[in-house]
């Protein structure tokens, strides 16, 4: 991934284009990817994914949005 956007980046200076801000698919979420666009002063958005960990309630370590979710659901008497 960082081959495709160092081409891409070296397109982009040649054509004289400034970059605002690279919107970029969840595949491009290394660190590479990121310190080269850093390294480039280019802002990025990259989407993560939020772990989701083993399922069976909070005593066995739910992670992310179901445990998140699980804590604000209204609860019946």
């Amino acid at each position: 991934m960082t081959d495709v956007l160092t081409r891409l980046l070296d397109q982009l200076t040649a054509a004289r284009v400034t970059v605002r801000v690279a919107l970029l698919d969840k595949a491009f979420f290394t660190i590479a990817v990121m310190r080269l666009l850093q390294s480039h002063n280019v802002p990025f958005v990259i989407p993560a994914v939020v772990p989701k960990g083993p399922s069976g309630g909070p005593r066995r370590g739910w992670y992310g949005r179901a445990w998140r979710a699980w804590r604000r659901a209204p609860r019946s008497a």
